[in-house]
């Protein structure tokens, strides 16, 4: 059974979508993929969904998609229906061209069975299919060139965006250092360095006695979301107080110019008085 219907402004919106998808995908399509059938099932790829009719109106093409409604533009109405797609992806840890990377999947009913890599080069094959049309696309020196290409044409001026948005944006923290009830009895004091209200997430928080790092009866949280892009993190040190010396919880972020540090006031018989004091 075919079913007609006008050429409606959703339609031909579609039909636009459709050219655009033809240009971008079928050149790629005839060129790697069997020109009439899937080798796996021997059944018909599906190319177009809807063919223009001589009295301009468009039909349904083999019964595999029914007509838009107000909810959607077309679905699949058999469940042996073909569905092949790609997704691109820039992984990156920095707008520069060595630390992005761009990955290429090729799916064939949401099973991957070939990528293209910009670190590796060329187009990799997961199974018997996707290995002999890797093999095909590594073939055609134009469409790998295209795919290394990619890292600069199509990842870095996102990248670029993103950093000016958000990425480069940043929040320095406030740092508070408080006594707290040790939760054991190794040692008779403890205090906890709390920094609230930072981005990005990444940030380091260390102990100095009397300036030198300190490394044992240090405990940490992770790095905390607060759900508002804000994070924030909290350090213990359980320590037993010697008379006159400095213990500072040292703060690095990129909002920082320089490290941030906060002093504790030296213990006194088994109590502890702490300001907080910024210095560099």
């Amino acid at each position: 059974m075919t079913t007609v219907f006008k050429l409606a402004d959703k339609v031909a919106a579609f039909k636009a979508q459709l050219d655009l998808w033809g240009r971008r995908v079928n050149r790629e399509f005839e060129r790697y993929f069997p020109t009439t059938k899937d080798p796996r099932t021997a059944k018909d790829w599906i190319r177009h969904p809807f063919v223009n009719e001589p009295d301009g109106t468009v039909s349904e093409q083999r019964n595999q998609l029914r007509a838009p409604t107000d909810s959607e533009l077309r679905s699949l109405s058999l469940p042996d229906a073909f569905l092949w797609y790609y997704t691109s992806t820039c992984v990156f840890t920095s707008s520069e061209l060595p630390d992005i990377e761009f990955i290429r999947s090729y799916y064939f009913n949401k099973i991957e069975f070939m990528r293209f890599n910009s670190t590796v080069g060329k187009h990799v094959g997961y199974d018997e299919f996707g290995i002999r049309n890797a093999e095909r696309a590594n073939n055609d020196p134009a469409f790998l060139a295209e795919g290394r290409a990619q890292k600069e044409r199509y990842c870095k001026p996102g990248i670029e965006i993103d950093y000016q948005a958000a990425l480069d944006k940043t929040a320095e923290p406030s740092v508070r250092l408080t006594s707290v009830t040790p939760p054991s009895g190794r040692h008779p004091a403890m205090l906890m360095c709390s920094v609230y209200n930072f981005f990005p997430k990444y940030i380091s928080v260390t102990w100095l006695r009397d300036g030198q790092p300190v490394t044992s009866d240090v405990t940490s949280t992770d790095e905390l979301a607060n759900g508002d892009w804000y994070y924030q993190i909290h350090s213990h040190l359980e320590y037993t107080p010697r008379s006159g010396e400095k213990i500072t919880c040292m703060v690095e972020h990129a909002s920082f110019p320089s490290p941030k540090k906060v002093d504790g006031a030296a213990a006194m018989t088994g109590l502890v008085a702490v300001w907080c004091n910024y210095s560099d």
